[in-house]
């Protein structure tokens, strides 16, 4: 297109003539496709030129239109609301995302690219270290979800990743405090045990199952006191009884009143 002997300070008007386009001969068949598509699929007009919105509501722009136009559409995922809602945590949500999406940079990946000599469960130290591993199926998580599960009302026999969050597409996807609460134990105690995964490499600081659940408690109280009305009803003899081992009970009854 650049040896089309189209000077390079033209306008589109320059090369409208008499309500025809006056476009330089082809020098190949490429720029004979061009300048027929051209006229197959442009026309000028004598009127003024003017801006217009094509993702605008009685010619108001909306950045949300502008974002549906630009985005490509798929099928919705079951899990979605299990990562993005109004009670999220955002550094809690995006490795939830991660986790889910299985783009974890977990040993098993990392020893492909040759960034780790082994790909050994930094955890347990006897698995590889998958993400199905390190989030649900090492003996060290497998403690915390024992504890953690029973609260969230999870009776079933569960042994894998898979079926925690399929379980959880189930039970955590409504509006009411305990999908709420669900939500914030699984997102948490992800977000924990990575930290603790780390902090295990990084920091040579062994992990501590006690510390990983009150740490998940703690979320827990955080928003139950940012927005008491949204969690309390219904709820207080099970906030009190399993909140209780992290503050003391009149503490916690402050906060729910």
């Amino acid at each position: 297109m650049k040896d089309s002997n189209v000077p390079k300070n033209s306008t589109v008007a320059d090369m409208w003539r008499n309500g025809n386009w006056t476009l330089p001969n082809p020098i190949d068949s490429y720029t004979d496709d061009a300048w027929d598509y051209i006229k197959d699929n442009f026309h000028l007009n004598s009127s003024p030129d003017e801006v217009k919105w094509l993702v605008a509501d009685n010619n108001k722009f909306y950045i949300s239109k502008a974002w549906k136009e630009l985005r490509s559409e798929s099928n919705q995922v079951r899990w979605y609301k299990l990562v993005w809602n109004k009670n999220i945590v955002p550094r809690f949500s995006f490795l939830l995302w991660l986790a889910i999406k299985r783009r974890m940079n977990t040993k098993s990946r990392l020893v492909k690219w040759g960034v780790v000599p082994d790909d050994k469960c930094v955890l347990c130290q006897n698995e590889k270290e998958t993400i199905d591993h390190c989030l649900y199926e090492c003996c060290f998580v497998r403690k915390i979800w024992d504890k953690l599960l029973p609260i969230c009302g999870c009776n079933e026999n569960i042994n894998t990743w898979r079926r925690i969050i399929s379980w959880f597409c189930i039970k955590a996807s409504g509006k009411n405090a305990y999908a709420v609460l669900r939500r914030l134990i699984l997102s948490s105690t992800v977000y924990y045990v990575w930290t603790a995964r780390n902090k295990k490499i990084f920091e040579k600081e062994d992990p501590v199952v006690d510390h990983i659940i009150s740490n998940v408690k703690n979320v827990v109280l955080a928003k139950i006191n940012m927005s008491p009305e949204a969690f309390v009803t219904g709820w207080r003899g099970f906030v009190l009884g399993w909140l209780g081992s992290v503050l003391g009970q009149e503490e916690i009854a402050l906060r729910l009143l």
